[in-house]
């Protein structure tokens, strides 16, 4: 037996300062710098767990974090492979799949628009003021930095309803709006790592996953366990199955606990 990890990185492993305090107090160290300023954290017993996780399973880390974003935060362990960009890329040894990100263009290509349309719709947006601006995530989908008092249901509803006529959905985050095509998630990109492995290895592959949001949920509906953080959108929202566990502490402390679920997994 094969056991692949596909993880979520921020919110379910590494947390922001802020939602570190959220949940009990851990002696962490620090993983991410953007602009002199502390990004993310990543707790000590996390990180032991992570390195002995990877002595006994293939870690994926599976972010929507861009390639660079994914890049500039210092892991305990640099995986083989990597999911970025919501599963728009995977990475092989710090190097993109060529094949995948072809066969990720051909399939999106007949259910959405290109992504050159959705900007189009967000030009139309330029003059509301609760949107701050806009970005591509390595030409995939979009990013919105939003002013989250400002973003009325009905101003979203509309967003939202104008993404969907062109066959993307958004997801609002707090002070971001996702705006990805349908048929892009992590579970698409994780199936094909987990067939390559298995190819590889010539053994079955259990999928052990971990995530904190919706964007997630794909990716945690097709593992054989799976695991949330308490407090998360996924933990508010009451989603649940199952092979689905919720920690039972947040922040920093609940990075613990699925890695401590992994690493039970893996022994037993």
């Amino acid at each position: 037996m094969t056991y692949l990890i596909a993880s979520d990185l921020d919110q379910t492993l590494i947390y922001s300062p802020a939602a570190a305090a959220r949940g009990p107090e851990r002696v962490s160290r620090v993983v991410e710098m953007l602009d002199g300023k502390v990004i993310s954290l990543l707790s000590e017993d996390t990180e032991k767990g992570m390195l002995e996780v990877a002595e006994r399973a293939v870690f994926v880390p599976t972010t929507t974090r861009t390639r660079a974003q994914y890049e500039r935060i210092d892991l305990p362990t640099r995986s083989r492979f990597a999911i970025v960009a919501s599963g728009g890329g995977i990475l092989v040894d710090g190097e993109p799949d060529l094949g995948w990100a072809a066969s990720v263009v051909a399939r999106l290509a007949g259910a959405s628009s290109p992504v050159a349309a959705l900007r189009e719709v967000f030009d139309g947006y330029r003059d509301r003021e609760w949107l701050l601006r806009v970005r591509d995530a390595d030409d995939v989908f979009l990013v919105a930095a939003v002013d989250a008092d400002l973003l009325h249901a009905d101003e979203l509803a509309h967003v939202t309803g104008a993404c969907d006529s062109h066959g993307w959905r958004a997801h609002h985050q707090g002070r971001k709006l996702y705006v990805l095509p349908h048929g892009l998630d992590k579970a698409a990109a994780v199936a094909h790592v987990s067939e390559r492995l298995e190819v590889e290895t010539g053994c079955a592959v259990d999928v052990l996953a971990a995530g904190d949001t919706l964007l997630d949920w794909p990716m945690l509906c097709v593992a054989e366990r799976a695991w949330v953080p308490l407090g998360s959108e996924l933990d508010r929202l009451g989603s649940s199955a199952p092979h689905v566990t919720t920690t039972r502490e947040a922040g920093l402390a609940a990075g613990d606990e699925i890695v401590a679920g992994w690493l039970e997994h893996t022994t037993a």
